[in-house]
């Protein structure tokens, strides 16, 4: 995330929300286990940055981990289907 990319887009004043999703598909995939995924991946995302590097924006707004059908059910025109 150190690049200077960041900081000219960053120098933008659009406020677009920037949603990241995680979609997994697990037979066994519950509410303990999507908490378990996520708090692990937030951990490597630049949640911080803004205020760390004194950013205008933030680098990323939103992380939801999803499974597939809860993907398709928000977002049918980016719906994953079986090849």
């Amino acid at each position: 995330y150190y690049d200077s990319l960041i900081y000219v887009a960053n120098s933008e004043l659009k406020a677009d929300i920037k949603k990241y999703y995680y979609v997994i598909e697990a037979k066994n995939l519950d509410s303990v286990l999507r908490a378990r995924i996520a708090g692990k991946i937030k951990k490597k995302l630049p949640f911080g940055f803004k205020s760390d590097l004194g950013l205008l924006k933030s680098l990323i707004d939103e992380f939801h981990v999803v499974s597939i059908e809860e993907w398709n059910n928000a977002y049918s025109e980016y719906a994953f289907t079986a090849c």
